[in-house]
């Protein structure tokens, strides 16, 4: 796994899915200094708050241990 955290990048070593569970393994990120990184923080939260997944229509909706909405995600195309 690996992507764009706003400013940084970030890679894990692995991500665990069993039917809607899902969990990531040892997130990395890189270290730049950024003008606001709260978008940043808050996303990288999320991620080691994940516990489960569901998708509607086209969206893919991250969820925490109790089933609480933490993000949703839709492909962008240009």
């Amino acid at each position: 796994m690996n992507g764009n955290a706003v400013c940084n990048g970030f890679l894990g070593s692995s991500y665990n899915i069993v039917n809607h569970s899902l969990t990531f393994d040892q997130i990395g990120v890189t270290r730049m200094i950024c003008a606001d990184m709260s978008v940043e923080y808050r996303f990288l939260q999320i991620l080691e708050q994940v516990t489960s997944f569901k998708t509607e229509y086209d969206r893919l909706i991250y969820l925490d241990s109790t089933g609480n909405f933490l993000a949703s995600f839709e492909e962008f195309t240009e």
